[in-house]
């Protein structure tokens, strides 16, 4: 089988994803091209992102061209034939490529669900923005359906959230953020450790990321036989978090990683707090299971499917206290769950190996564009 040549289209050079991504570029059998919008923030070179690995692909940097806009048009010019994958329905690149692109060019969407309902300013207006949210994609629904080959949602609740405002499921497939990865095997705990140590890896927010509930969780335990590890340090609520971290003990603030690192350091750790009000795909879940280290995740972090599947952790309904501290708790008091944890972790890494994500991606490709008879099944989260 002969594959047309394949686009992605960026708004910054790839990250999070580019494991599967460059994956593909090795497997596709035709030219792939990476096509970056704008560059990478000063602060995330800093943190390493600037690494330039992109595989096999082809890379256009448009934020060198003078007139990026007529960038794009050329280059849909000179690849009419191509499978353009866009990042998400409301993106400046996707709205650019989108405004280019003929009619019946082959499109296809990798997104995440939209979050705005989380907000820190009440539930009432949570719910307004929701419901706007749910005319918005309505409409995008309406206008793009017919152009529009197949959606990527990342997770199962992203593929709950486009299906419910008119995506068909034959076009719906989850996906999910694929890192380039290094695995650990688990460290493995035993009765004269010391103390439990958990951690937070990411941005200081409170609206998103629910370090709100970390703080009133931690007030409710009263014993002393753990600490909690806070890395990152950037983000909008970080001057009261760092306030509140030195008024406790148990909890450290160790600064920003460099982003190669973050699996190598997450793995020297007993257990992984993941208290996300809302997120498109929570990477540090993903991140913990390549470390070989559970997770208390809850249940809108979207990559909690991950422990989910593997059983390498706890799942909690976000906004609660209690469960957050519970299982806090439960770790607290029960040590062998720990090693219980790490060890499937261990058992699921393969699951999410950029190999499996990206031939489960050429999969999707085969069976839209080129009549293969079964459609496929997102491999990390069946039983095989």
């Amino acid at each position: 089988m002969s594959r047309n040549e394949l686009i992605f289209w960026f708004s910054q050079p790839p990250k999070v994803e580019r494991g599967a991504y460059n994956e593909i570029s090795n497997l596709w059998g035709n030219k792939v091209y990476y096509v970056c919008y704008e560059e990478y923030s000063e602060f995330r070179k800093a943190l390493n992102w600037d690494d330039k690995n992109f595989g096999n692909a082809h890379v256009l940097h448009l934020g060198l061209e003078s007139d990026k806009k007529k960038a794009v048009q050329e280059f849909i010019q000179k690849h009419k034939a191509a499978i353009n994958i866009i990042p998400g329905f409301t993106s400046s690149i996707s709205r650019i490529v989108l405004r280019f692109l003929p009619p019946k060019a082959r499109v296809c969407v990798v997104t995440e669900r939209p979050v705005p309902f989380f907000s820190k300013n009440g539930r009432i207006f949570r719910m307004l923005r929701w419901i706007y949210w749910k005319i918005r994609y309505r409409q995008l629904f309406l206008l793009l359906n017919k152009r529009i080959n197949a959606v990527l949602p990342l997770g199962r609740l992203g593929v709950e959230a486009y299906h419910s405002v008119g995506w068909p499921e034959d076009k719906l497939f989850g996906f999910m953020y694929c890192p380039e990865i290094e695995y650990f095997s688990p460290i493995i705990r035993d009765n004269n450790s010391d103390g439990i140590r958990f951690l937070y890896v990411g941005r200081f927010q409170y609206s998103t990321k629910g370090i709100d509930f970390i703080q009133r969780a931690v007030r409710r335990i009263e014993t002393d036989n753990w600490t909690l590890d806070m890395a990152g340090g950037y983000g909008p609520d970080r001057d009261d978090i760092l306030k509140w971290i030195k008024s406790d003990d148990r909890v450290n603030f160790i600064g920003a990683w460099n982003s190669n690192d973050v699996i190598s350091m997450i793995n020297k750790y007993d257990v992984v707090i993941v208290p996300s009000k809302g997120e498109g795909w929570n990477m540090i879940v993903h991140e913990a299971v390549a470390a070989s280290v559970g997770v208390i995740v809850t249940d809108q972090a979207v990559s909690h499917e991950l422990i989910e599947a593997s059983g390498a952790g706890i799942v909690i309904p976000s906004y609660s206290v209690k469960d957050l501290t519970d299982a806090m708790n439960l770790v607290i008091e029960n040590n062998d769950i720990i090693n219980q944890w790490k060890m499937k972790a261990k058992e699921y890494q393969y699951k999410i190996d950029p190999k499996v994500v990206a031939n489960y991606f050429l999969d999707i490709m085969d069976w839209i564009y080129y009549s293969s008879t079964c459609k496929p099944e997102c491999p990390w989260t069946i039983d095989t």
